[in-house]
């Protein structure tokens, strides 16, 4: 059997060391190199070299280790193996002797980032530096018999060896140039026994004032000798100073409603800090969409941390004519001067020419050119030529019907009527003919139809026309009807079961002996009687019956169905937690049984909560569930709450800072850093107020503020009024302002 002896209580040093001496592990060092950045499955045990005692004690300066709560020394099988376990607040640290040799959880190699054997003063280390921790160390003492007073390792002199900011400063947003604050600042000195301070004062830091180039705080703490460092970023902004219009955009032209397109722009912004860069992006083009057509400028605005500057870039706006003009309605030749009306056409925007009058049927072309500050949609502003028609005046027939029957043994006369559509006088001869003169002819002068055979033929009438009249042209369809048979068969014998019957299609023409597509009918079925019983029907086997024909007596014999058996269910044994119920059937009719069968579903266990245990943020717990039926049971564990973090508001957004939050737990109090929840607003810059009034030479100058934080700024709008100058045989004067040249 595994033998252990556990006591869980806090162990001092020298308890651990007397422990660890009645183990009486002698080992040979033979290894004074480790590398632990090797992996491996969980919770496999690895073998990482050998150690030539048994004392052992932990230092570190890291809090994790240092505060261990439980302390565990077991024994393994015969003697041989000894684990120590270290139980902190960050989770179980083990280390295990075999056979006098180490041995670390995989799970704790995994952590290490590295790890080495050393020795000194008659004492080996192991040094390993997991992620998250400080250094830890194992130290053995030397060889030592078991009956011997334990030897402890003499202790260094206290020194730092690491600082951490705990506490970043209240203030890590600056402008460049400004003044560094630390206020708030707090670091944690770390020193080699495993104990550690915090401290807010006796460092120095770099640099004094914010620089855009380089946005790191370092912290320097000097003691004992020793130089320690620790640094956090800021966040450094530049104020913006100028701005220069150094290329201008690439579209210079617009339709009306278009919106500006800034590509091909460049500016060079110049910050406080002495650099500038050219700008691309980033920033606000005025809005042209209101333009009237015409030339004209537009402001582009750049904004750097509520600093705005504008600069403005020329524009040509065009008014779209959206397409050609086309004519509107027809023109009928009526012998008088006549003009087309337009669709899509303006004269504010188009100027027509070419030939825009005419008398006599026939095509003509005009010509259309865009106004100034307008454009084709494809924006173009050539000249388009359109045709426009006056068409010939119709004339139309006119006839008493479209479709015309005609037996084979009548005629028939087509009498049309002709009418100029423009009121004039129709001209050209009328004329007749047919299409299929084996069906039926016409004459060419009289349109009398002469029925030939069976069948279908087009007649057309023709009117020829003139220039300015067109011809016409109507045509009659001609049916030559031969026998109308009927849609459904007469029957001229009457079918019995015995004897077939015969029908045909009869002529509906009065007194037409004619018919067509004779046809057989099919004998009729027997006609039988009610069904007589010869033999009843069992639970296993069928009946006999019989019936005859009431007109020719024929006789047709049948079965009848077998009944099956009548099944009544009963209950042989009730479901239990892992099995259903069983039932069997007996016949209720001839008395047979069936074999016994399942039914349904076993109950399944009803289990319910018997103990648990509580989670917590960190920790899991377990609930056990015992079946109220049978007494099995089970138990699952729950896995730690976590932490339930609530946003806490530290301070709120500004015009030109932002706003920032940190979560805390709502269970246990645990709070994260602090970050960026709102940035800050910008300034919100109200409607412009006239401060001074365009001039001769220049625009009208605004002021407006912001709403926020009441910032001012000021702007130029619209362009100078330019001179109106009044001429004189040696000079000219401006009457605006009075400026002679």
């Amino acid at each position: 059997m595994h033998k252990r002896n556990r006591f869980k209580r806090a162990v001092t040093l020298v308890e651990l060391l007397i422990c660890l001496i009645l183990l009486s592990l002698l080992v040979v060092f033979a290894v004074s190199t480790l590398d632990i950045a090797g992996s491996a499955a969980t919770e496999t045990i690895k073998e990482y070299g050998k150690l030539n005692a048994y004392d052992i004690f932990l230092d570190t300066y890291t809090d994790s280790v240092k505060n261990a709560y439980d302390v565990t020394v077991s024994d393994g099988e015969n003697g041989k193996n000894t684990r120590l376990t270290l139980i902190t607040p960050s989770g179980t640290h083990s280390f295990e002797f075999i056979h006098n040799r180490l041995y670390i959880d995989e799970e704790e190699a995994l952590k290490a980032k590295n790890g080495s054997f050393s020795y000194g003063d008659g004492y080996v280390t192991v040094l390993m530096q997991p992620e998250g921790y400080g250094d830890i160390k194992v130290s053995v003492a030397p060889d030592i018999s078991p009956d011997s007073t334990p030897q402890f390792p003499p202790l260094q002199d206290v020194f730092l060896i690491g600082i951490r900011i705990v506490t970043p400063p209240n203030k890590l947003e600056y402008i460049h140039g400004e003044t560094i604050d630390t206020t708030g600042l707090t670091i944690e000195l770390r020193y080699n026994d495993g104990s550690s301070e915090i401290v807010d004062a006796g460092y120095t830091y770099s640099p004094i004032k914010a620089d855009y180039s380089n946005p790191l705080l370092t912290v320097t703490y000097v003691k004992s000798g020793r130089t320690m460092t620790a640094s956090i970023p800021l966040t450094v902004h530049r104020l913006l100073t100028d701005l220069v219009l150094i290329r201008e955009q690439d579209q210079k032209d617009y339709s009306v409603g278009e919106p500006f397109n800034p590509d091909g722009l460049l500016m060079k912004a110049t910050y406080n800090d002495g650099n500038s860069e050219i700008i691309s992006s980033g920033y606000v083009c005025g809005d042209i969409t209101s333009y009237p057509p015409g030339s004209a400028t537009t402001r582009i605005s750049y904004t750097h941390r509520g600093d705005t500057l504008s600069v403005e870039t020329p524009v040509n706006v065009f008014e779209v004519i959206s397409a050609v003009p086309t004519q509107k309605g027809t023109l009928i030749y009526n012998g008088k001067v006549q003009s087309p009306e337009w669709n899509d056409y303006s004269g504010r925007t188009l100027v027509i020419g070419g030939t825009t009058v005419g008398t006599n049927a026939g095509k003509y072309i005009a010509t259309f050119t865009p106004a100034d500050y307008c454009w084709w949609s494809d924006r173009t502003r050539t000249e388009r030529t359109v045709e426009w028609e006056i068409t010939k005046a119709g004339q139309t027939i006119s006839v008493q019907s479209e479709t015309v029957h005609v037996h084979i043994w009548k005629t028939t006369t087509i009498d049309p009527t002709v009418t100029a559509v423009a009121g004039g006088t129709p001209v050209g001869d009328v004329g007749f003919s047919s299409d299929n003169t084996s069906v039926a002819t016409v004459d060419v002068s009289t349109g009398l139809v002469t029925a030939i055979s069976p069948g279908t033929c087009t007649v057309t009438v023709l009117v020829t026309g003139t220039d300015n009249y067109t011809q016409a042209v109507r045509t009659i369809t001609v049916i030559v009807d031969d026998h109308s048979y009927s849609s459904t068969y007469t029957v001229d014998v009457e079918p019995t079961c015995t004897a077939e019957g015969s029908k045909s299609f009869h002529c509906t023409e009065p007194d037409c002996p004619a018919t067509t597509g004779k046809a057989s009918i099919a004998m009729t079925p027997h006609t039988y009687g009610d069904w007589v019983t010869d033999t009843d029907p069992t639970c296993t086997a069928a009946g006999a019956k019989h019936h005859n024909c009431t007109v020719c007596g024929a006789r047709e014999d049948g079965t009848i169905a077998k009944l099956n058996h009548s099944w009544t269910s009963y209950l042989e044994s009730s479901a239990t937690c892992t099995s259903p119920a069983y039932y069997y059937d007996r016949c209720t009719r001839c008395g047979a049984y069936s074999s016994s069968y399942a039914s349904g579903s076993s109950l399944g266990h009803n289990y319910r909560v018997s103990s648990s245990v509580s989670a917590t943020c960190t920790a899991g717990g377990s609930v056990t569930y015992t079946c109220s039926r049978c007494g099995s049971s089970y138990t699952n564990s729950t896995a730690s709450l976590g932490h339930s973090y609530t946003t806490e508001v530290l301070s709120s957004a500004t015009c030109t800072s932002d706003g920032r939050s940190r979560s805390k737990c709502t269970r246990c109090g645990k709070t994260t850093s602090s970050w960026v929840s709102e940035k800050a607003k910008g300034h919100s810059f109200g409607s412009g107020r006239l401060t001074s009034a365009a001039t001769c030479t220049s625009a009208a100058q605004y002021t407006r503020s912001c709403s926020r934080c009441g910032k001012l700024d000021t702007y130029s709008s619209g362009s100078p009024l330019g001179h109106q100058w009044v001429y004189s045989h040696y000079n000219r004067t401006c009457r605006r302002c009075g400026l002679t040249v």
